[in-house]
């Protein structure tokens, strides 16, 4: 008997689709356990999040593009899952398609509306005992608990859930051979991200910290610890002051680059954006500065000290000393 093939169409933004990552885990944990000849899962990631999620070692891996749309109709998978709801997924094909319908994207169909994919549990509809087992036993956030559905729609039980999800710091780490390079810098340093959503200058500005904050911990980074910044981002305004220890990165990595950046650093400080999520992902101690209460909190919490709403960098001092004193 042939495998009914799952096509798994992952966020496009680099944070959302980090935090899709444990459920697409324990959906690998349940097939190998329980239907190891029942399902053939393909996952569709944007192409700069394509090399981290394959370093992840979950499922097949291909970019969203037009070829992979166009192939999606001559040959179609039997059920696709579109883990967000976007224009940028539009003419991906499948005889049956799973997400979430919203009244602000009306032109956006899916045979099935998944409404676990809702923002909040009590909309979700989500078994109460699943949520509680996956964010009281393994800390997960809720935008990563709702995205479980995929598990449910594909008839596994919240009893095989708990009972075959294996995950704790040691889960998705990214391959050994993933870090074979490591910036230009032949000192020990900092990541700083002055960006949020890594998007344009005003993105999101609701959700960013006035740039001159983070060179004032970047000075002071260096005058107490000895340590240099390396800026990071897309966007290379505002320009940087002129210091031999602040590194400007913006502009020059691709995300593969920047997760090796990451790893070789002392941490990361930064506004709530992808950046984070891959620090965090890659197991090092950042400090998340956030604006708003409906943040997406990275998927291991422990390596992530959250400050909120900061007023001024002195607040933010002790917390850096403590960080590179881990």
């Amino acid at each position: 008997m042939s495998k009914e093939r799952i096509a798994i169409i992952l966020p496009n933004r680099i944070g959302d689709a980090l935090l899709s990552l444990p459920a697409i885990l324990c959906l690998k944990q349940l097939i190998n356990a329980h239907a190891p000849d029942h399902y053939a899962v393909t996952l569709y990631t944007h192409v700069p999040v394509v090399d981290i999620v394959t370093a992840a070692n979950l499922f097949d891996i291909k970019s969203v593009n037009l070829s992979a749309k166009i192939n999606s109709w001559l040959h179609p998978a039997d059920k696709a899952f579109f883990l967000t709801t976007t224009s940028k997924h539009f003419g991906f094909h499948a005889k049956k398609t799973y997400g979430l319908m919203l009244q602000n994207k009306k032109f956006i169909r899916y045979s099935v509306d998944m409404s676990c994919l809702n923002f909040s549990p009590e909309s979700s509809g989500l078994p109460a005992d699943l949520v509680t087992f996956l964010q009281e036993r393994h800390g997960l956030p809720f935008y990563a608990v709702r995205l479980f559905g995929i598990c449910l729609e594909l008839g596994f039980t919240v009893d095989q859930i708990c009972s075959s999800f294996n995950y704790s710091g040691k889960s998705l780490l990214l391959a050994d051979e993933f870090f074979d390079w490591r910036p230009p810098v032949d000192a020990s340093y900092l990541v700083v991200c002055m960006e949020a959503a890594y998007g344009g200058v005003r993105h999101n500005s609701d959700r960013r910290w006035q740039e001159g904050c983070y060179f004032d911990i970047a000075e002071r980074v260096y005058r107490q610890h000895g340590c240099r910044s390396i800026f990071i981002g897309i966007n290379t305004q505002p320009s940087l002051p002129v210091r031999d220890y602040f590194i400007d990165l913006r502009g020059k990595l691709n995300l593969k680059q920047l997760a090796q950046t990451l790893h070789a650093s002392r941490g990361y400080v930064g506004n709530d954006t992808g950046p984070l999520h891959v620090a965090n992902l890659v197991r090092k101690p950042s400090l998340g500065i956030y604006f708003r209460d409906d943040y997406h909190a990275p998927l291991f919490g422990d390596y992530n000290t959250v400050v909120m709403r900061p007023q001024s960098p002195q607040e933010v001092y002790p917390l850096i000393d403590r960080l590179l004193g881990s």
